[in-house]
């Protein structure tokens, strides 16, 4: 499957796909299918789903514009564990001070991040793929117009995208899904990032997130794992605290008891690292990001898709 070789096609630049891996249509990629609802919601990024429509978190939504809003909290963290630096290996005034000035130095700079992302005018976008009309439809974060690609000409790939993440080099992996926008003058190419995590694992979750889809275009949702519902509104303090609530949930269930934490000191470790690094900065991403819109699909594609557009209204967002 290729996208039209006319050569008024607008093409992207070949460098967007170095590190990529082709995928195909019509072929299982072979990877063990992800089997609860939320590896389906958190790893491969499904959103929601009924008989007729799928809907997908994109990159800009779980990694941009959420890395941008968590990049507060982690700029704190990092502040404070500067000023133990200080506090730890120097003495006198000057340590003192570098140790009371570096949390609010580096929450500024957080800040700033935040402020010029545009995170905190947009909080991202979806994507939807409806099986009767076999058509994908995305609207780019903050605009009006809807881009319609054909599912059966589209070009999958697993992606490489690098990425600096809290100060450290990784690399993600999210589905890449290539097309061809007809309306536009001249006709160009298209490429709609997924969201699926893909951090680190050489493209399985965007494989898996394939195989979901083609399975969904062609039987629709019998047989496949849904996607959590889709939390409630809650207060902004509720927003706050709900990742704190899961990860303390998971911890309990991971080592339900005093004996179990006992003998796996590595993995008590990484629980409370992840505490740290992630669940406070996303949960202040949260609270930082109550009040900021998503992208809305237009009505008449809410309507097909029997799904409403998230919105913001001076009560919040409301389903």
């Amino acid at each position: 499957m290729s996208i039209a070789s006319s050569e008024n096609v607008k093409r992207l630049p070949p460098g967007l796909f170095a590190g990529a891996t082709r995928l195909q249509h019509n072929t299982l990629t072979g990877e063990e299918a992800v089997a609860t609802p939320w590896e389906i919601g958190q790893i491969l990024g499904v959103r929601r789903i009924n008989d007729q429509c799928v809907e997908l978190q994109t990159a800009d939504s779980t990694g941009n514009r959420e890395l941008a809003a968590g990049w507060v909290g982690r700029s704190m963290e990092i502040g404070i564990f500067g000023s133990l630096f200080w506090l730890s290996f120097l003495s006198g005034r000057s340590a003192l001070v570098m140790a009371l000035i570096s949390p609010l130095i580096f929450t500024v700079i957080g800040l700033l991040v935040y402020l010029f992302s545009g995170a905190r005018r947009n909080r991202g976008t979806f994507i939807r793929l409806h099986r009767g009309t076999r058509k994908l439809y995305y609207v780019a974060p903050g605009q009006e117009e809807l881009l319609t690609l054909d599912f059966d000409r589209l070009v999958p790939m697993a992606g490489f995208m690098p990425l600096l993440a809290s100060g450290v080099y990784t690399t993600r992996h999210p589905l890449f899904l290539v097309g061809l926008d007809t309306i536009a003058t001249p006709p160009c190419e298209r490429c709609i990032v997924c969201g699926n995590l893909g951090w680190r694992d050489d493209g399985q979750s965007a494989k898996q997130l394939w195989d979901y889809l083609q399975r969904f275009m062609e039987d629709g949702p019998h047989g496949l794992t849904p996607p959590p519902p889709v939390p409630r509104r809650d207060t902004r303090t509720q927003a706050f605290t709900r990742q704190f609530h899961e990860w303390s949930a998971k911890f309990r269930e991971d080592l339900p008891t005093a004996k179990s934490r006992w003998r796996s000191p590595w993995l008590v470790f990484w629980k409370v690292f992840w505490l740290i690094a992630m669940v406070f900065p996303d949960s202040l991403a949260d609270w930082l990001q109550y009040n900021v819109p998503y992208t809305r699909f237009p009505k008449q594609i809410d309507e097909l898709c029997d799904m409403p557009s998230p919105r913001v209204d001076n009560r919040g967002i409301d389903e």
